[in-house]
């Protein structure tokens, strides 16, 4: 009678690299879901929303040191500087066509600082005058209504004691917010309360801090000036996280210092 052949294991070589073949398998799936996640998030920061977080206190009390600000890249349309992390200088103007309105607040790359990002909010488009006239706001002669909100006693950046007055500046066009002014205590100011008119040129577009006494802005022509639509990254739309300035992200016991009433704050545009 025939013997029914059995078919036979597979030696110990054979087992080796079948073992060989299936980690080979799981490390190029792996690798391929890892281009994939890294792809998708390289979409999204560079089509949709950027992070960015505030280093300063140039935009106090809208936006704190150590925030963590989504801005929405997509707002204006693209320019060399939104449509990619890296500029793009063979892109020029917008597509599709955009612009910031009055009271939004804006990141864009600082040309005359090295194209460092600076957010601010936006108080004059082209065309428009501004000035600043006994610490308020007008604009093209019109002043900002301003409804004082109090005093606080608190530090300017460099420790020294001040009288931070808080108003809620309203633009002709409805667009309200809170803005910050600082008094030392000889009754002096920094200076920036009262300026020449500026105007604004075609394509620019002058932006200030919330913080007015604390803020290098369009105010300083040599330092920020004008800012072309070209440059604006996008509007910032929410705060996603805040740690308060003494968080160290080496540090685990700093880990906790969360400011939790700051999460998810949205950033109002402009009217």
């Amino acid at each position: 009678m025939a013997e029914i052949e059995h078919g036979r294991e597979g030696g110990p070589s054979e087992k080796a690299d079948a073992e060989d073949d299936n980690v080979f398998g799981v490390l190029v799936d792996n690798l391929r879901i890892v281009v994939i996640a890294l792809a998708i998030a390289f979409a999204l920061r560079a089509l949709l929303f950027e992070p960015f977080h505030i280093p300063s206190s140039s935009m106090a009390p809208t936006l704190l040191t150590g925030d963590y600000v989504f801005t929405a890249k997509y707002a204006y349309g693209y320019s060399r500087v939104s449509a990619s992390p890296i500029p793009l200088p063979f892109i020029h103007g917008r597509f599709p066509a955009g612009a910031p309105r009055r009271g939004d607040v804006v990141v864009f790359k600082n040309r005359l600082d090295g194209g460092k990002d600076y957010i601010k909010r936006v108080v004059g488009l082209p065309g428009d005058r501004v000035q600043m006239i006994g610490g308020a706001l007008h604009v093209n002669g019109e002043p900002a209504a301003r409804e004082p909100l109090g005093v606080f006693a608190g530090v300017d950046e460099e420790g020294r004691p001040v009288e931070i007055h808080r108003f809620r500046e309203t633009l002709p066009s409805g667009k309200s917010y809170v803005t910050q002014h600082y008094t030392y205590a000889d009754g002096t100011t920094t200076g920036w309360d009262d300026t020449y008119e500026y105007e604004v040129p075609d394509g620019g577009y002058f932006v200030m801090g919330d913080n007015r006494d604390a803020s290098v802005d369009s105010r300083w022509i040599g330092r920020v000036g004008y800012v072309p639509i070209e440059d604006v990254v996008g509007r910032a739309q929410f705060v996603l996280v805040s740690f308060k300035e003494d968080f160290r992200l080496f540090d685990p016991r700093t880990w906790l210092k969360l400011r939790g009433d700051r999460t998810f704050r949205v950033i109002a545009c402009g009217v």
